[in-house]
C-alpha cells in the first residue's frame, strides 16, 4: 500500500470519529437556537439548562478566568441531570424575600441566627381580626437553593430535612416548595408547632414519577395564613435545613 493509499485510509477513518463524535454532541443538544444571549452573562451548571455557546469573551484578572457570555450566540441547551458529590447540602438563606397579600408586612420578620441554614421567624397576628373570605399569607421565599435542577436528588433519594418549633402559641406555618417555569406547586406541607422540638423529613425519591417536574426548583417557601393564627404570635424556628442523602 502507497503512501496515497494510507493517506487516504487515515482520512476515512478520521471522517468517521468526526462523525460520531457529532451524532454524541447533537444528541446532547435538545434545543438549537441562533438567538442572541442577553442575560447577565452567568451560565449556571445543573439547573437543566446548561447553555452550549459560542463568541464569548474571556477575561483574566491575576490568574483567574472568567467566560462573559453576555454577546455569545446560543447554540443549544443541554438537558442532563446534575453529578452530586456531596451527601449533604445546606439550603442557605442569603437570597430570601418576604412576599405578601393583604398582610401588614411588619406582622412577620426573618432573621438567621447562627448559621445561615437556621432560619428564625417573628410574627405577630394578635390583633388580626378573622376575615374568611379573603385571601391572606405572609412568608419568606428561599431562592438560595443548592442548585435549581433537583432531579438527581430525587433519583437518589436525598431528602429535605430541618427541625422546627415556636415558643409561643403560634399553630402551624406552611412550607411549599415550587417550580415557576411551570407554575406549579410541587410540594405543599402545614407543620403543627410546639414548643417541643420536631423533626421534618421530606423523602424526594417519592416522587420519581414526576421527576420530571423537578428540573427547576426555584424557592421553598415558608408561608403563615393568618386565618390559621388569628390571635397568635411568636417565634417559629426552623434549623439546620439541609438536603442529604438518605
Amino acid at each position: 500500500m502507497d503512501m496515497m493509499e494510507w493517506f487516504n485510509v487515515i482520512a476515512g477513518i478520521s471522517s468517521i470519529i468526526s462523525l460520531l463524535i457529532s451524532i454524541f454532541v447533537a444528541s446532547k443538544v435538545v434545543k438549537l437556537s441562533n438567538s442572541n444571549n442577553n442575560n447577565a452573562g452567568v451560565i449556571q451548571t445543573g439547573d437543566g439548562v446548561q447553555k452550549v455557546a459560542e463568541g464569548n469573551s474571556v477575561i483574566t484578572d491575576e490568574g483567574a478566568t472568567y467566560y462573559d457570555y453576555r454577546e455569545a450566540t446560543i447554540l443549544g441547551e443541554i438537558d442532563e441531570p446534575p453529578v452530586l458529590t456531596e451527601s449533604r447540602y445546606p439550603v442557605l438563606a442569603d437570597e430570601s424575600y418576604r412576599y405578601s397579600e393583604n398582610v401588614a408586612e411588619r406582622l412577620c420578620k426573618m432573621i438567621t441566627p447562627g448559621n445561615a441554614n437556621n432560619y428564625c421567624f417573628i410574627v405577630d397576628f394578635s390583633n388580626i381580626i378573622s376575615k374568611p373570605k379573603r385571601n391572606r399569607w405572609i412568608g419568606y421565599t428561599i431562592q438560595s437553593l443548592p442548585m435549581g435542577d433537583w432531579r438527581t436528588f430525587v433519583n437518589e433519594n436525598y431528602a429535605l430535612e430541618f427541625q422546627y418549633m415556636t415558643d409561643w402559641n403560634i399553630q402551624c406555618i406552611n412550607l411549599e416548595i415550587t417550580n415557576t417555569r411551570i407554575g406549579k406547586k410541587l410540594c405543599r406541607r402545614k407543620l403543627q408547632l410546639s414548643a417541643e422540638e420536631q423533626k421534618f423529613s421530606l423523602p424526594l425519591g417519592k416522587y420519581i414519577k414526576s421527576v420530571e417536574d423537578w428540573k427547576a426548583v426555584n424557592e421553598i417557601c415558608f408561608v403563615f395564613f393568618p386565618e390559621e393564627c388569628v390571635g397568635q404570635k411568636g417565634s417559629v424556628f426552623i434549623t439546620d435545613v439541609v438536603l442529604i442523602k438518605e
